[in-house]
């Protein structure tokens, strides 16, 4: 592991997920009936913080790799692998109080298994299967859609109407197909690379 700045960055976009479901837990009273406004809203708002430093430092830390020419083989798979971490989790916790369907966290779970498998048997023949355009889509959609989720939560939570299970359930449509897409996509490149070898 070459821990440079931007993979330091990265392992610590990392370890935000388990903090990312700690508050979680700490938020539910507030979600579902049992707290007052002050128990939920703060992990909440929390959440949202978590959220939007793990988008901040994926974004940054390609950047950084980059301008300090310090770009590794180990960062082009480690970068991926938390963003795939962070997202996997906060859908997770999403699931767990039915804010987001099952069928829609097995698409971007199946997804992430599919393409870890393809880039571990491409590790086998000494070829790296780095991050292409559709998977930083699919990162940035996904992102997206959670800082999204959560700041509709908050407001819902500070006595804001607004249709929230409907643009939730289009958020939820846009992201899967993204997802789907670049599954095909890394699919398509990555079984075309192996063919070669």
């Amino acid at each position: 592991m070459h821990w440079n700045v931007a993979n330091k960055l990265t392992l610590l976009r990392l370890i935000t997920a388990p903090v990312f479901a700690l508050f979680f837990y700490l938020a539910d009273p507030m979600l579902d009936g049992a707290g007052s406004y002050k128990a939920g809203a703060v992990p909440l708002i929390i959440l949202l913080a978590i959220t939007l430093f793990q988008d901040f430092t994926d974004m940054i830390d390609g950047v950084i790799a980059r301008k300090s020419g310090t770009i590794t083989d180990t960062g082009k798979i480690f970068d991926p692998f938390a963003d795939s971490v962070c997202h996997l989790t906060s859908f997770l916790c999403m699931l767990a109080w039915d804010i987001v369907p099952l069928w829609f966290f097995l698409i971007l779970f199946y997804r992430e298994a599919a393409v870890w498998n393809l880039r571990i048997a491409a590790a086998k023949m000494n070829v790296l299967i780095s991050a292409r355009a559709t998977g930083k889509l699919k990162a940035v959609v996904q992102g997206g859609a959670i800082n999204i989720i959560l700041f509709m939560l908050v407001l819902s939570i500070a006595g804001f109407n607004f249709p929230a299970g409907l643009l939730i359930e289009i958020i939820v449509i846009i992201t899967a197909s993204v997802t789907l897409f670049s599954l095909y996509d890394y699919l398509r490149a990555g079984l075309k690379i192996l063919k070669r070898q």
